[in-house]
């Protein structure tokens, strides 16, 4: 194996797998390609077959048919199938009606709620997000009425300490 072999695997193998359930990081994924598979100096680009190497599930469905090494077709497909701002719209709409975790059990909404909160941030490229009091908000109406006046949750605070209260109050 030669050595442009060897570190093109690598590079490849650097690319995060991408299955399109959180369409909402699709721009953060396309990024994270680009970065690792800049344009060589001959004109090669080798993202499109590289990220290809790296969708699974329903990406690798959706992108099967695309023959073409041509990665400005492949983002744009990827960005129209997988499309972050439809996700975020939709997220943020099931968060601030509170509906975002019913029918998910206790720990699995926090997760979700954490997993929410962290693709927000992405999305955004930020530290905090305004949605972080809907997000706690959505995770209240789940609990029984002792356990919120226990956590008495401090919907403009640390969220992450809020998730943390939450968590330790639920698994007692």
């Amino acid at each position: 194996m030669s050595l442009y072999d060897q570190e093109w695997k690598m590079a490849v193998y650097g690319i995060p797998l991408f299955d399109g359930s959180s369409p909402i990081l699709t721009r953060v994924w396309l990024d994270n390609v680009e970065e690792c598979f800049p344009l060589t100096e001959d004109g090669k680009d080798m993202r499109g077959c590289s990220a290809r190497i790296r969708l699974t599930g329903k990406a690798e469905k959706c992108m099967r048919r695309l023959i073409p090494n041509d990665w400005e077709r492949f983002r744009e497909r990827m960005i129209n199938n997988f499309n972050p701002d439809v996700a975020y719209a939709q997220m943020t709409a099931a968060i601030t009606s509170g509906k975002r975790y019913i029918g998910l059990g206790k720990i699995r909404a926090i997760e979700a709620a954490e997993d929410d909160y962290n693709d927000i941030l992405t999305y955004h490229g930020t530290k905090s997000t305004d949605l972080a009091p809907f997000i706690l908000i959505a995770l209240c109406k789940l609990f029984p009425s002792q356990v919120i006046t226990a956590a008495q949750p401090d919907m403009y605070g640390d969220f992450k300490r809020q998730i943390f209260g939450l968590r330790i109050l639920i698994s007692t």
